[in-house]
């Protein structure tokens, strides 16, 4: 008789959240980004952006994100984001998100394609 393992849930708790480091967003003054789960082709965290900060234009040839704004509010484009907002990020969408107000904070998943 085979057994199969049995998936479990990942999970990370606020200690375990609170210990991982932030790190600066490469070419993006004042944005910092914290690495919360990685595997495969997904890639999910936490980006902190302080008043006014901003990503660079760029764009995600190969994948899409997920963005939930948890605190502050987010610019895309002309449009305002406040906590509690999402945004999706088509795959090949140039695009930069900035903050627009007094420091945001989102919580990102990254999926690349297949």
């Amino acid at each position: 008789m085979s057994t199969m393992a049995v998936p479990a849930p990942f999970t990370l708790p606020k200690e375990v959240v609170d210990s991982l480091p932030w790190e600066p967003l490469a070419g993006c003054a004042g944005v910092i980004n914290k690495t919360v789960y990685r595997a495969g082709d997904v890639v999910a965290g936490l980006v902190w952006m302080r008043p006014g900060a901003a990503e660079t234009p760029h764009l995600h040839g190969h994948g899409q994100h997920h963005v939930w704004v948890l605190e502050g509010t987010i610019r895309i484009g002309e449009t305002d984001l406040p906590a509690g907002s999402y945004l999706h990020v088509p795959e090949g969408l140039l695009h930069a998100v900035r903050d627009a107000g007094d420091g945001s904070l989102v919580f990102y998943v990254f999926t690349a394609s297949r």
